[in-house]
């Protein structure tokens, strides 16, 4: 554990199959709802709603399977969310990305939107970690 990273004071997760389109809407409607009820009122929740549609798009498309959904307020009041999947895994550069190409697109536009994406792969697939444009509300901090 890095002990410069924030601790988590609260967390929330959702799972389902990735075939399910119904089920990825409902998900985010959850996800955004979630985030409404706890954040501040300056949080861009439009810019974290986009963030999770294409993390969850790209499961869709190029993983399938299970998904993991895990939104973490940190005691310094912001918002880490983590998609794992049971895919491939894959290599991602942000420095060699192209926002008009067809691949990384949109990759680039949650590390545009959010702050410190990361991408790792995992035993059993990949894990992508971002921090969304969301502070907790201090009130329930």
């Amino acid at each position: 554990m890095n002990l410069r990273e924030p601790r988590v004071l609260f967390r929330n997760v959702w799972h389902y199959e990735s075939w399910s389109a119904q089920s990825a809407l409902r998900q985010r409607i959850a996800f955004v709802d979630t985030l409404r009820a706890q954040a501040s009122s300056d949080s861009d929740l439009d810019g974290a709603a986009m963030i999770f549609a294409e993390l969850v798009g790209n499961v869709v498309q190029h993983a399938g399977g299970p998904v993991r959904i895990d939104v973490v307020w940190r005691n310094d009041g912001r918002a880490r969310l983590t998609v794992s999947d049971r895919g491939p895994g894959f290599n991602y550069s942000r420095k060699n990305s192209d926002p008009y190409a067809d691949n990384g697109r949109g990759l680039f536009i949650v590390g545009t939107i959010g702050d410190s994406l990361a991408i790792e792969r995992t035993p059993d697939g990949s894990r992508v970690d971002v921090l969304l444009p969301v502070w907790r509300e201090t009130a329930l901090a």
